[in-house]
């Protein structure tokens, strides 16, 4: 690739949160990951996902976040999907040992605020963070509904460790059990409800896009986590990556229209990085 500074046009990609620039001319195609069945290589490079077929070629998938050296995207969705799982898991606990400290008669030690507990203190820093939201997301309307809609029902939840100790304190050791198991079988079980259902969508829709490049007259599919735009970067704004810096695959910066930083992506340092010659499509 040369260095030569000309305005050209790119393919402005982000993965783990950091943004690329692809040569548009070598762009092939985009290509929806949900769409597209991933036939799976034993034995093969980690920083390869598989292979796809696209029309009558085959085609070697790279998992771009591999070469970057961050983890993949499906170990990042697991991580969130066993996170979540432990949250679910912490309002069970959490009724049942409200529903413990009435039977037992001793206080009660959990949080009462809804903000204090382990999932309202991670959904508080998610749903302030517009930008993190949104790639928590991906712009997933029911994805994010169903995130919005955990706020009533679990300030509800934790509201009613006040009630039940005010009617212990009043004798009514019925009443408050009663609210317990009207709880149980209401707001908990919609919250418990909605773990799952977030769960399902983070699993379906937090998925890598790909984008067929052509290299010294080879195809490959590179697994990137959003494609943003296309835009041309001034060549003044471009700068050699210091000695020392980079993995290879980057040989050149440059600062976009809204002063975010972009690395520019060698592709024919690519294909070296790879190790292989990907399969020519036809």
């Amino acid at each position: 690739m040369t260095t030569k500074k000309t305005t050209r046009r790119w393919l402005i990609v982000e993965v783990a949160e950091q943004a690329f620039g692809l040569d548009v001319e070598a762009v092939q195609e985009l290509i929806d990951l949900g769409e597209q069945p991933v036939h799976r290589l034993p034995e093969s490079n980690p920083h390869l996902l598989g292979v796809l077929r696209v029309r009558d070629a085959v085609v070697p998938l790279v998992d771009f976040r591999h070469l970057i050296g961050v983890p993949s995207m499906q170990s990042e969705v697991e991580e969130v999907v066993e996170l979540l799982h432990q949250r679910r898991q912490d309002h069970i606990n959490w009724l049942t040992e409200l529903e413990a400290s009435v039977n037992e008669s001793r206080p009660f030690g959990l949080a009462t605020d809804p903000h204090a507990c382990a999932f309202g203190k991670w959904y508080d820093r998610l749903m302030g963070d517009r930008k993190a939201l949104d790639r928590f997301t991906s712009g997933n309307l029911a994805l994010l509904t169903a995130l919005e809609s955990f706020d009533l029902c679990h300030k509800r939840i934790h509201a009613i460790a006040k009630q039940v100790t005010q009617l212990v304190e009043q004798g009514d050791v019925d009443g408050a059990r009663e609210v317990i198991d009207a709880t149980r079988h209401g707001d908990l079980k919609r919250m418990l409800d909605l773990f799952d259902r977030v769960c399902e969508l983070v699993a379906s829709v937090r998925r890598a896009r790909v984008v067929l490049v052509r290299v010294a007259g080879h195809v490959a599919g590179l697994a990137v986590d959003e494609v943003c735009q296309v835009t041309e970067l001034p060549p003044d704004s471009y700068r050699d990556v210091g000695l020392g810096q980079g993995n290879g695959l980057v040989d050149r910066l440059a600062t976009d229209a809204s002063d975010r930083l972009v690395q520019l992506v060698n592709l024919e340092s690519l294909e070296r990085t790879l190790g292989y010659e990907p399969v020519a499509a036809s």
